[in-house]
């Protein structure tokens, strides 16, 4: 929670081919405000969350349809990772769509409106190299190792230790 809070406060910039900085540039404008329920914190809270926990990110993104700004992004939501599910045709075609599973509820996302930030993953089994690795399984025999010991010192505590066993 603590450094996707400290994240969350970096400020981006956008700019031209000769690396002047745009003040006002439409990417700037979603990025301050992704969306109507969301301001800035909370979505980059959410975005650096997900991925450190899961190891991965979704940004759902509906685009314009039709007229001279066809195709730009309108507004951005974060999608819950642990409710993302890949659709996968196969090796020629990993990624078809996205599946978000809530409850009974199951919606459908077009390949091209998600975007997915991911952590490496190097687990190549039954399409698991599509997911990110989340940094807490990566550490997770750390992690354990860490939780024993101090469970172990604990209990030795309460126990006022083994009489007459050094330890």
């Amino acid at each position: 929670s603590w450094i996707s809070q400290k994240a969350a406060l970096t400020k981006f910039n956008v700019k031209d081919f000769e690396g002047n900085i745009l003040a006002d540039h439409p990417l700037i404008n979603l990025l301050d405000i992704p969306n109507q329920l969301q301001a800035r914190s909370e979505f980059f809270q959410q975005y650096y969350g997900f991925k450190l926990i899961t190891g991965n990110t979704y940004i759902y993104s509906p685009r314009i349809e039709s007229g001279r700004n066809q195709g730009q992004a309108l507004e951005m939501f974060i999608m819950p990772a642990h409710y993302t599910e890949i659709v996968s045709d196969g090796w020629m075609n990993p990624v078809s769509e996205y599946k978000l599973n809530i409850g009974d509820q199951v919606i459908r996302f077009p390949y091209s409106d998600v975007l997915h930030d991911k952590f490496p993953n190097f687990d190549f089994d039954y399409g698991e190299e599509l997911y990110g690795m989340s940094p807490l399984r990566a550490a997770a025999r750390t992690i354990s190792k860490s939780n024993d010991a101090q469970i172990a010192s604990q209990k030795a505590f309460q126990n006022n230790g083994a009489i007459g066993i050094i330890s």
